[in-house]
């Protein structure tokens, strides 16, 4: 099996070879020694004039070698992070290109381009070209304060550099913060956050302008969300749950965050998950009552998407529910409802949709092994009309769960990838 380092490192060193051939400025910013990981992030600085260029060798790449860009984050103003699924089944990893042509944060331009690249080193490999001394430590002190986040690795990282810090730190922030940096490296002294991070914000405060671009890049991701909203249903002791956990491991790379409901009811902040009843030994309820389940029905699923799932959508989440309303429709019983079909399917033609729901199915005998609470004749019954739900609309993907909950993971995984590939080519770069 291929690790993800390799992967990753395959597939870098051709896009940097592209690059070199085509005569891109670049540069690989963040910490680098000679045995560096390439694991799944990896940050570049591109010459401003050869910015677009380079997107169009990275795709380019991509499909030379057969792997797919299934996501776009634009997170910060012309800075976009290129998630890349390479492989397949249990070899499928992810790799992380992101890609500015300057270093920005909070809308705030800290560093541009042409001082990231001048002066910049090539390697001792001869392809991997890296920032000079003194740009790499403003670089990383920079983006250290303004995430408020140093640490051991930050240290060494520092050392290793050629550079006076005090200098150094004094022409990026000051000298208040420099005596704090050279103090800290030299040694180990205790870091005085609240000072670096007053010496960052009167260094470089926000802006007109850079609350306009923030706006910008806000209105941007509210137009065209990069989360995903997946549904997971199927009759009782399918595999639901134990399929769910799987997919979240392998879609990971794919998602800044995973929520999470079980039918209109956000599950994320719930340590535990509700003790199930068993509707199914209940009296089910009569004309008006079942009415008036539906409307409940309808505003909760309503709220749901509009209190918790758009919102997660923008911040390119993962927004995951245990059984939705497409179950109201199939499974009227566990509802405890007397409504017909089509009233049925006319409600569900009410709600915001999932991008994609999975129906999982399998034979009545393998739910049977799975879970006996149910009798035979009514997981027969279920099937049927889980089956008969999967025409009513294509973003419902019937997925056949007699295979290993890995097999199913897996087929599961195989179609967010590609739906999420689908979306990336159609829509290009935001």
């Amino acid at each position: 099996m291929t690790s993800q380092h390799q992967r990753s490192l395959d597939l870098f060193k051709d896009l940097a070879l592209a690059w070199n051939d085509a005569g891109i400025r670049w540069a690989l910013l963040g910490r680098h020694a000679p045995d560096h990981r390439f694991d799944d992030d990896i940050d570049v600085v591109i010459d401003p004039e050869m910015f677009g260029k380079a997107r169009r060798l990275l795709e380019q790449v991509v499909e030379q070698r057969g792997a797919q860009i299934v996501q776009v984050f634009r997170h910060e103003h012309q800075a976009f992070a290129a998630v890349i699924a390479q492989g397949h089944a249990q070899e499928l990893g992810f790799v992380s290109i992101d890609m500015s042509p300057e270093f920005r944060y909070d809308g705030k331009v800290l560093q541009t381009g042409a001082e990231l690249l001048q002066e910049r080193k090539l390697s001792d490999n001869s392809w991997l070209w890296l920032p000079n001394d003194d740009a790499a430590f403003a670089h990383y002190l920079l983006k250290s304060a303004a995430k408020n986040r140093f640490n051991d690795e930050g240290r060494a990282y520092f050392n290793s550099l050629t550079v006076d810090p005090f200098e150094a730190t004094k022409t990026a922030l000051d000298s208040k913060a420099a005596a704090q940096i050279q103090a800290w490296l030299s040694s180990e002294a205790e870091l005085d956050r609240d000072q670096m991070r007053r010496s960052y914000s009167h260094r470089y405060p926000a802006t007109w302008s850079s609350r306009w671009v923030e706006l910008k890049r806000f209105w941007l991701r509210a137009r065209q969300p990069t989360g995903l909203y997946v549904a997971i249903t199927g009759p009782d002791g399918v595999g639901k749950s134990t399929v769910s956990q799987k997919v979240f491991g392998l879609t990971k790379p794919c998602f800044r965050a995973v929520e999470t409901s079980h039918l209109s009811v956000r599950t994320t902040a719930m340590k535990t998950t509700p003790p199930v009843q068993a509707p199914y030994t209940k009296k089910a309820r009569g004309g008006l009552g079942s009415l008036l389940k539906l409307v409940v029905l309808v505003l909760r699923f309503h709220r749901l998407y509009w209190r918790w799932v758009w919102p997660h959508l923008r911040k390119h989440g993962l927004f995951w529910s245990d059984r939705h309303f497409g179950d109201f429709v199939a499974d009227p019983e566990r509802f405890r409802v007397r409504l017909p079909l089509s009233v049925r399917r006319l409600s569900w033609n009410l709600l915001p949709h999932p991008d994609l729901t999975f129906v999982l199915v399998a034979k009545p005998e393998t739910i049977q092994s799975r879970c006996s609470e149910v009798s035979l004749d009514q997981t027969q019954s279920q099937l049927a009309r889980y089956e008969a739900m999967v025409t009513y609309s294509k973003s419902l993907v019937r997925v056949p769960a007699d295979q290993t909950a890995d097999q199913v993971a897996y087929a599961v995984t195989a179609v967010i990838i590609s739906r999420l590939a689908d979306r990336q080519r159609a829509r290009g770069w935001i």
